[in-house]
């Protein structure tokens, strides 16, 4: 099997592409409503999936 070596991508499209995936998700029980500017997002995401989205975003910058 043929494998392509990672690209290196920035963390502008990173976070981009985490919204994307965020909007798309919804998570039933615990849920942390993500907001921006201290204004509502039109996500949930479980807690421990938003720790670790923080986590790997941070680590990128």
């Amino acid at each position: 099997m043929e494998t392509t070596p990672p690209t290196s991508v920035s963390v502008a499209v990173l976070r981009a592409d985490l919204a994307s995936l965020l909007n798309a998700v919804e998570w039933q029980g615990h849920q942390i409503e993500i907001t921006r500017y201290n204004r509502p997002a039109a996500y949930l995401v479980s807690a421990e999936w938003f720790e670790r989205a923080q986590r790997a975003l941070a680590s990128e910058e």
